[in-house]
């Protein structure tokens, strides 16, 4: 629970893509890629922070990028405590921020924040004027940054389903979505076709009864003809393996008959 004089900015909604997501990067490539995204941050929170804010912000700022963060494109925090101690933190969301512009943006958006609570000393402002006021000083300094109170970021999405009554595309960050158990939430009835390519399963699926026998193993055969007699106090031999044929064998070969029984195998 937030204790009181604990701002927190989110900023405004995004807007899902609906066009075809960008092809897959391999891992090495996506840490290369996020590596080059948290150095050019951290590098631009100092030049801000000095030529703008006048050092105001503390250096030890934590810039975090959160995977969680799927309609925000970033979130400023802080915290000062009764001794005086103050925390900051801004969450920037590594999914969406996927390019230089977006990050110069989103970034001095939340360090706007910081600035209007710690050097304004304002906990309490949102995106009034001593916002509006830093935001004019950061642009007129930096003319390729572009600070706004809402953002309307495309998400590219690896993921997507599209209606095929109403046309509504879905985007997810992995398969979550099943066709064949839910259909479209807008019209209620269309069915939700993927958008992307779907490979088949590698390993074959298999019944339950395959599964549970080793192999070699007999497999359930039809019952016995009515018609087919055992006579009584009979011993019935059921070989399930060749392992066991020896050992049946030598136990018939033990068995002491007696003066009219005869003994029946049944294989």
């Amino acid at each position: 629970m937030r204790q009181a004089g604990t701002p927190r900015a989110v900023l405004g909604s995004i807007m899902p893509r609906i066009n075809k997501p960008p092809p897959r990067i391999p891992m090495r490539g996506k840490a290369e890629e996020q590596g080059h995204r948290e150095k050019y941050a951290a590098q631009l929170f100092e030049e801000l922070n000095s030529s703008i804010f006048n050092n105001g912000l503390p250096r030890e700022t934590k810039l975090n990028w959160n995977k969680r963060l799927l309609t925000t494109a970033g979130r400023a925090k802080w915290h000062r405590s009764r001794d005086g101690v103050q925390t900051t933190e801004i969450e920037l969301a590594a999914k969406i921020l996927d390019c230089d512009e977006r990050i110069r943006n989103t970034l001095s958006h939340e360090m706007c924040h910081l600035a209007c609570w710690i050097i304004n000393g304002n906990p309490k402002e949102g995106h009034g004027q001593a916002f509006k006021a830093w935001a004019d000083k950061v642009m007129i300094k930096r003319p390729e940054i572009e600070i706004t109170t809402r953002h309307n970021y495309e998400i590219s999405y690896p993921f997507e389903w599209k209606c095929e009554k109403c046309s509504k595309v879905y985007g997810r960050y992995s398969k979550s979505i099943r066709p064949d158990e839910c259909v479209c939430g807008v019209c209620k009835v269309g069915k939700l076709i993927p958008l992307f390519v779907q490979r088949a399963p590698r390993t074959p699926k298999v019944s339950r009864m395959a599964t549970s026998l080793p192999q070699g193993s007999p497999r359930p055969v039809a019952a016995l003809e009515e018609t087919r007699q055992i006579p009584a106090n009979s011993t019935v031999y059921a070989i399930s393996s060749e392992d066991e044929v020896d050992i049946l064998i030598g136990a018939i070969n033990n068995v002491t008959l007696h003066d009219g029984e005869t003994p029946t195998r049944t294989i």
